[in-house]
């Protein structure tokens, strides 16, 4: 992680853990979110993809499935427009990036 993201208080890692404290449902939802946000607005590639995944997962279990129709194209547009995207630290047992999505689709 950069230094600056840990002083611009950007950390995905705690982001993470925080929302995995709340309940499945909109607030959850809601949180991971915010996270998706600040990885898009710190330019965190691997970041940005995953949380679109989890927010896909959580919007198909516990939300509105919709929201999953919007965001999981979005994170195969980033996946593609960086195809070396590695995996987070969360998800470090896929190959990379586009593994975990090709997998993800499976279980949507």
């Amino acid at each position: 992680m950069n230094k600056n993201n840990k002083e611009e208080g950007y950390l995905p890692e705690e982001m993470k853990h925080a929302y995995e404290q709340m309940q499945h449902g909109r607030a959850r939802m809601e949180a991971i979110r915010a996270a998706m946000e600040a990885a898009d607005s710190h330019e965190d590639t691997p970041f940005r993809i995953y949380f679109r995944l989890e927010l896909c997962r959580e919007s198909c279990f516990y939300g509105d499935c919709m929201d999953m129709m919007v965001i999981f194209p979005q994170a195969l547009s980033i996946a593609d427009r960086y195809p070396d995207t590695p995996s987070t630290c969360f998800d470090s047992g896929y190959l990379d990036a586009m593994d975990h999505i090709l997998v993800a689709a499976h279980f949507f």
